[in-house]
């Protein structure tokens, strides 16, 4: 999913999120962080095209106002519908406890963007704070959907960078996430992650 190759690996990645959603998921709310507006655009075309009765359960964030985000928010928590929430802006300040939440998808790694000059200098001059910054970011995305020691979701990362970036910094990892880690060989699944 990095920049470059996007074009190349979104198409399938787009193929498996309709998959988990439309079948492991078909009966349960949940959320998929895409990691930017372009990735959540293009998904929602791609679900539009290809699953209308999917497509009618999927809230996907504009780039609206902080009212519009509250309102989509407040249209999952209250609908009996397994709504899933979509767009790029929900790693903080969300409480998906419960039914609210089952199953959580991580498009993209939520690395810091290295256009800002700043966030470029203070990972050259600091790279164990940059790693730092997206385990975080990582750990909050995952705790939206867990929200006590008796809530349950499954969190699907589909970025292939996260095998790498896991490997590099596993110690960063709370060690109870890093105990309930599988990998799709885990699975008997060729290990290939999207």
């Amino acid at each position: 999913m990095g920049y470059k190759d996007i074009d190349k690996t979104l198409p399938k990645m787009m193929e498996y999120v309709v998959e988990l959603v439309g079948g492991k998921h078909k009966e349960q709310k949940g959320i998929i962080h895409t990691g930017s507006y372009v990735v959540m655009r293009k998904l929602q075309r791609y679900i539009k095209e290809k699953d209308k009765k999917l497509f009618k359960r999927m809230l996907f964030q504009t780039q609206g106002s902080f009212q519009e985000k509250s309102r989509i928010i407040a249209l999952h928590e209250t609908s009996s519908e397994p709504t899933v929430l979509c767009g790029p802006g929900f790693m903080e300040g969300l409480d998906l406890k419960n039914e609210l939440a089952r199953f959580n998808i991580l498009m993209k790694m939520p690395y810091m963007s290295l256009a800002d000059p700043l966030i470029k200098r203070k990972a050259e001059e600091f790279p164990e704070w940059y790693s730092l910054q997206t385990a975080l970011a990582l750990i909050q995305a995952i705790g939206r959907v867990v929200r006590s020691k008796d809530d349950w979701a499954v969190t699907y990362i589909l970025d292939s960078l996260f095998r790498w970036f896991y490997h590099k910094n596993k110690h960063i990892f709370p060690k109870h996430i890093r105990k309930q880690l599988k990998w799709q060989s885990d699975y008997g699944l060729k290990d290939e992650v999207v």
